[in-house]
């Protein structure tokens, strides 16, 4: 009987131990678990600051766009008015050089 009672208490510490054990690697996965989530949310927040970043950026480009546009459409206004002008100019010169040739000096 002492040595049952004996194996009994062996066991009853042994398996004390165990839960002892057991309940350290349960504290240590709900730390870990924890650092874990507050890493996902820094990262997140990370990501969603990057995100606003780029869209603002995104945003300055789309603007700059616009008004590249805008100042190319207006020098092709301008260029175009200014070729009109230029073929205008040239038509006039070209008549005039023709009643000059057609001059009896000429002829």
């Amino acid at each position: 009987m002492a040595e049952e009672k004996l194996k009994k208490e062996y066991f009853e510490i042994l398996l004390e131990g165990i839960r002892s054990d057991v309940k350290l690697v349960l504290e240590g996965h709900a730390v870990l678990n924890k650092k874990i989530d507050n890493g996902y949310a820094v990262l997140n927040q990370k990501i969603d600051n990057g995100y606003a970043v780029l869209n603002k950026k995104i945003d300055d480009v789309k603007e700059l766009v616009k008004a590249v546009d805008k100042k190319v459409d207006q020098n092709y206004k301008m260029l175009d008015y200014d070729i009109k002008q230029v073929g205008k100019s040239v038509g006039e010169v070209k008549e005039k050089l023709n009643e000059h040739i057609r001059m009896p000096a000429h002829a």
